[in-house]
């Protein structure tokens, strides 16, 4: 059974939807080709008690990510990707919204919603990364005797 969670975004409330792992790694795929240096130094970046989707970014990773993002970007594959997040969406009620018509003249609004897609469906997945990530950076100090 699918789950899913309420959440509220700008005095708005909305479900989102768990994907099926199949689409989940798919969209993922895209995620990585899209951002993947930057995600990979944000993910180094996260202290013991940090959760990934919740750190406060630096504005010189921002800057790399938006940079990276803007060499890797294409007009269908940004919105193939956004729209197949926004799939998970529903409204207070559960009923599915068409984003063309819901997020008209509210494209910030958009990323928003689509942030907490992100964050429902693979919360896991970035906090396991930033544990991979720390254990390798103890690996690294460890076998050099210098922090990495």
């Amino acid at each position: 059974m699918q789950g899913f969670k309420k959440v509220t975004v700008d005095k708005t409330v909305y479900e989102i939807h768990e994907m099926a792992p199949s689409k989940a790694l798919r969209i993922l795929t895209r995620i990585f080709k899209l951002a993947g240096i930057p995600l990979g130094q944000f993910a180094s970046s996260v202290d013991d008690n940090d959760s990934l989707l919740k750190k406060k970014v630096d504005t010189d990773l921002i800057g790399k990510a938006v940079e990276k993002l803007a060499e890797n970007m294409d007009e269908e594959t940004v919105h193939d990707t956004v729209f197949e997040l926004l799939e998970c969406v529903r409204d207070k009620g559960g009923l599915e919204i068409d984003p063309d018509i819901h997020f008209q003249g509210k494209i910030f609004h958009m990323l928003k919603v689509v942030k907490e897609v992100l964050t429902v469906n693979y919360a896991d997945f970035f906090g396991g990364l930033s544990v991979v990530s720390k254990a390798a950076r103890r690996l690294a100090v460890t076998k050099s005797g210098n922090p990495a």
